[in-house]
């Protein structure tokens, strides 16, 4: 898989702009280009990995490696 470039640093958020925790339960998590994606029975929700600062996955999660690894970077 490619790699997508890092981004600046200037074009990442504050830390008062992002997202404190976000809870996830009952949703597949999947890594869409530079966005978390959390799919469920009622649709799809694009997450920026660059605004979350924790995330908290409750029974019923499943997570895929590729939403890891952005997560990680």
């Amino acid at each position: 898989m490619k790699r997508m470039p890092p981004i600046p640093v200037q074009a990442l958020p504050r830390v008062e702009d992002r997202i404190t925790f976000l809870y996830l339960d009952q949703c597949v998590v999947h890594r869409d280009k530079g966005a978390i994606t959390a799919r469920n029975s009622e649709g799809t929700t694009y997450i920026p990995a660059a605004t979350l600062t924790v995330l908290m996955l409750g029974p019923g999660s499943t997570v895929s490696h590729h939403a890891m690894s952005l997560l990680a970077e």
